[in-house]
């Protein structure tokens, strides 16, 4: 052998002679894990034996199956399939291309610690904003294990003993560390406040992660009491935060109520359960009063034999217990079902189901089901649009006691929010397709014109297939609001607390996709506006505690509080809207720098002209009989102020002179 090129450890790397050629080429420890090829003379051997296939390609193997069902379990094996797959399939794509990029940088110890720690880095800095800005946050402790482990595991075969054996300890402590991850639910690790502002308050965002106990699917919903609020997950469980004001000094109870539906005996019907569409709780409402004899729950069902699926209202009679939490006095019963039932083939989609429960003023129960994704564009005829022996698409009014149903209205895709007013009308929120989304004023008899008119289109196009000029509804009932793009309407409440006396009437929207809580003021039979919030997660559900708090639902284990903030400074309630608003441009100067700088001459805006006329630089003493009377002080000015006594004026002075950048 000569012209040798390089060696490194056990490796080494030969040009051929110009008489007798031999070449090595490989990478791994001692003789090598996989040796790409070997020329003896004119004779190419392969150097990759079976046995050193079967070795590397189980080593592979058992690490992947290992990571995907670590990830899993840290995740809770009953989570939604749609909220496990990614993270793990995230970390196995992390672990295959790492070992890849480790097989190429193993003759270069530097370049191979470099490329390891950075792509190890990358992907968990990638995984962190990706969760997030899917809606899946409470995955990233998880994915976070799940990556140090796969790092860990690309390192190993390429270490030598006291590596190996290092590695190994260190991906016991982080495996035990990940299966330790929310364990221990029921106290309550609220973040730091987030303070925010809008049109009309000053508000605060708490966050509770941490206090419940995470489902083990999507969905589920709030239902508020005087003395307590429930949870309901997706999986039909369901937990009690007894209480009568904020979350804060709540802690949750996980409750004896059995499921409406057996999602154990449902998955089992399927060979593949991570395939199986979702079955899962939509809303939850208790019977008027404040001890309930009856808890309704609007969910899927399945029925086995016949391997189909209905949307279902099912009732549990309840008893209450010395600590004032509900519990069961009986098994849950259907008292409604839809029709017909469906499998799922064809257009079947299993999230576009509705599935929201109101009461209407009469006592009758209101009950919103969407199409499950039938909408005719195959040339059948659309469930939205059928007769009465088809039940998709419809809102429904339930006899809470016989079940006896009737139509209220047609025509809708995937109502997801509703709300019965303090006026009575009833306001229903819905998912478009691409683009427009909908909030529609519920009228008896209406047609809402899905699928056969829509301000969305198609997924992927610029109109919609069955209404392709989009100008309006021809005839339709036109909707109260209409979202362009979509914001992935969820539930819809109306503010009729104390805590947000300047929003009462006003209607608060939850989204999925757009993160936002909107606040929308209806007048008559529209909405005139449209204040937008964001709050950064999904919001699945909406709820107005008694003191007036707004709570929202997170699927994946989280609870947002929005209050009003406890103090404003002086600047935020008499200046800010004016000279430094959240949205829109200004309407006064910037007053940072105001002490020391001439009067009327920030450029760009217009000053009346006494205030022009008034010349000099704005010192405090001019400046505080400004703020006493600002007509006295330059007559024709437009600022108007109402009567600020000494101590805000001092901290409005206070605030200006801090705020001068010199």
């Amino acid at each position: 052998m000569e012209n040798l090129l390089f060696r490194y450890r056990n490796h080494a790397w030969y040009e051929p002679s110009e008489t007798g050629a031999y070449l090595k080429m490989g990478y791994g420890r001692r003789d090598g894990i996989i040796d790409l090829f070997q020329i003896d003379g004119n004779k190419r051997l392969p150097a990759v034996t079976l046995f050193r296939v079967l070795k590397w390609g189980s080593w592979h193997g058992l690490v992947t199956i290992a990571l995907s069902l670590l990830v899993s379990v840290m995740l809770g094996l009953d989570r939604a399939p749609s909220d496990s797959w990614l993270p793990a399939a995230y970390v196995i794509g992390f672990y295959l291309a790492l070992s890849l990029v480790i097989i190429a940088a193993t003759p270069r110890p530097k370049l191979l610690f470099g490329l390891w720690v950075t792509m190890a880095l990358l992907a968990m800095v990638t995984g962190y904003l990706g969760l997030h800005k899917l809606g899946l946050a409470s995955a990233v402790p998880a994915l976070f294990t799940g990556l140090v482990l796969a790092a860990l595991a690309a390192l190993a075969p390429h270490l030598g003993w006291r590596g190996r054996l290092t590695v190994l300890v260190a991906s016991a402590l982080a495996a035990t560390a990940g299966l330790l991850i929310d364990k221990t639910p029921n106290s309550p690790r609220s973040e730091p406040m987030t303070t925010m502002s809008s049109a009309l308050y000053p508000l605060e965002l708490r966050r509770f992660e941490g206090l419940v106990t995470i489902p083990a699917a999507d969905g589920g919903a709030l239902a508020v009491l005087p003395d307590g609020l429930l949870l309901a997950g997706g999986d039909g469980s369901f937990q009690w935060l007894a209480g009568t004001e904020g979350l804060s000094a709540r802690t949750a109870l996980q409750l004896d109520l059995p499921a409406p539906a057996d999602r154990a005996a449902y998955l089992a019907d399927f060979d593949n359960p991570a395939l199986a569409p979702r079955l899962r709780l939509t809303d939850v409402i208790f019977a008027p009063g404040a001890k309930p004899t009856r808890l309704f729950a609007a969910h899927q069902a399945w029925a086995s034999t016949e391997r189909c699926y209905t949307m279902r209202v099912s009732v549990l009679a309840l008893d209450w217990d010395a600590d004032s939490s509900p519990r069961a006095a009986d098994a849950w019963t259907t008292l409604y079902d839809s029709a017909p039932c469906l499998t799922a083939e064809g257009q079947f989609d299993d999230s576009e189901t509705g599935g929201r429960l109101a009461w209407a003023p009469d006592g009758a129960l209101l009950l919103t089901l969407g199409d499950t994704g039938f909408s005719g564009l195959d040339g059948s005829m659309p469930f939205a649009q059928a007769e009465e022996d088809n039940a998709y698409g419809k809102i429904w009014r339930i006899d809470p006691d016989t079940g006896a149903a009737r139509i209220v209205s047609i025509g809708h895709r995937n109502p997801q929010g509703l709300v019965v007013a303090q006026n009575g009308r009833v306001w229903s929120s819905e998912h478009g397709p691409q683009g427009g989304d909908e909030i529609n004023l519920i009228r008896e008899g209406a047609n809402y014109g899905w699928p056969l008119v829509t301000y969305g289109t198609n997924y992927g196009s610029t109109s919609w297939p069955l209404d392709l000029d989009g100008f309006n509804h021809r005839g339709f009932a036109e909707p109260a609001l209409s979202f362009v793009p979509s914001v992935a309407t969820s539930a819809i409440i109306e503010v009729t607390g104390p805590m947000f006396a300047r929003w009462k009437g006003d209607l608060l929207l939850a989204t999925l996709r757009s993160n936002r809580l909107y606040r929308l003021r209806p007048v008559g039979n529209r909405i005139v506006y449209s204040e937008a919030m964001f709050l950064g997660e999904r919001l699945r559900d909406l709820a107005e505690l008694p003191d007036g708090s707004i709570v929202a639902w997170v699927d994946r284990g989280v609870l947002l509080e929005l209050r009003t903030s406890a103090k404003t400074s002086a600047f935020g309630r008499f200046c800010k809207g004016c000279h430094a608003p959240t949205f829109g441009a200004p309407a006064g100067p910037p007053l940072a720098g105001l002490i020391g700088r001439e009067v009327a001459t920030v450029p760009g805006f217009n000053y009346s002209p006494a205030l022009t006329a008034l010349g000099g630089v704005w010192d405090e003493a001019r400046l505080d009989a400004f703020l006493r009377a600002p007509q006295a002080f330059a007559p024709g000015t437009s600022m108007v102020l109402p009567p600020l006594d000494d101590a805000v004026r001092a901290e409005l002075i206070d605030y200006f002179t801090v705020a001068n950048p010199d």
